[in-house]
């Protein structure tokens, strides 16, 4: 292996090569997690604690029907937000108490992909239908550039997806939005991202998409001690496509949600005056005409 002096002096290059490194970063401030809650309380310290090991990554939140997922997401969302002010996007539409949010629909989803194929010569009236070999390599080649560069607004936020079949179902892996998903995915570390998706049954997740890159299984299961509680299981893991199931490191660690208990930053209210618990999913219809790419 070259040395990089032995390159320069080859390349009448000066030894030193200042630009040879990345030196304008302190590694130290890199993974700094500020707290912009002031004077918290004992139990509101060891929420921080646990909350800034799953800052970033890919969450799977599963669990029968009614068992409390978008509840624990919901709280989730608010306490990352109240605890360390990020900002929070949502496929869903909240209750007024849950404050300031960012809309993630297949509107939005197409705005920012215009962004990616800017200059692409290619159009399309339906988000779900397979890309052409052309289209992807595009797709693929300018996605990285796309998620670096300031505009993108995915830069240390929480992306709460609320029904993850629909973006990631297995019997459509090759639609846009399941590359767009993935592709975020993957680039969740470079941008201090955390996506949490929720479903019921995780076979009808895709494995590429998402499964295969989930750092942190959380694992829901309501109460039938404790009134309005949802108790949830959270373990650190791998997907293993051989076996179907996951591979879970280190021990688990136990949650309890109550969604009726008063809570100080929500000004007393409820979780459940945060989120419509009965109609949860609000989706803005897309028509064919918003899902054409621009050209210039």
């Amino acid at each position: 292996m070259v040395e990089i002096s032995q390159w320069a002096k080859v390349n009448g290059e000066s030894a030193s090569l200042p630009d040879a490194y990345f030196d304008n970063t302190d590694l130290d401030d890199l993974y700094r997690i500020p707290v912009i809650l002031e004077n918290p309380t004992w139990k509101q310290k060891k929420e921080i604690e646990l909350y800034k090991t799953l800052y970033r990554g890919i969450m799977f939140v599963y669990g029968k029907p009614r068992s409390g997922k978008d509840l624990f997401g919901v709280l989730f969302c608010l306490l990352m937000k109240h605890y360390f002010g990020r900002p929070i996007m949502l496929d869903f539409k909240p209750k007024r108490p849950f404050g300031d949010y960012i809309p993630f629909d297949p509107t939005v989803f197409i705005q920012e992909i215009n962004k990616i194929a800017r200059q692409a010569q290619f159009k399309s009236d339906n988000v779900e239908t397979p890309m052409t070999k052309a289209e992807e390599d595009y797709f693929l080649n300018h996605t990285q550039e796309w998620l670096f560069k300031n505009e993108t607004f995915f830069k240390n936020a929480v992306l709460y997806l609320s029904e993850l079949k629909r973006y990631c179902y297995k019997r459509n892996p090759h639609s846009r939005m399941n590359k767009f998903i993935g592709s975020l995915n993957d680039f969740h570390g470079h941008l201090d991202l955390l996506v949490l998706g929720t479903h019921t049954d995780p076979k009808e997740i895709d494995e590429y998409t998402y499964l295969s890159k989930t750092t942190v299984w959380a694992n829901c299961q309501w109460s039938v001690k404790r009134l309005n509680n949802t108790k949830v299981t959270i373990r650190r893991g791998t997907y293993i496509s051989e076996l179907g199931s996951f591979d879970y490191a280190l021990k688990p660690f136990i949650y309890w949600v109550d969604g009726a208990e008063p809570r100080s930053f929500l000004g007393g209210l409820r979780l459940y005056d945060a989120y419509n618990t009965q109609n949860f999913v609000n989706l803005k219809p897309v028509l064919p005409k918003e899902m054409i790419y621009e050209t210039s």
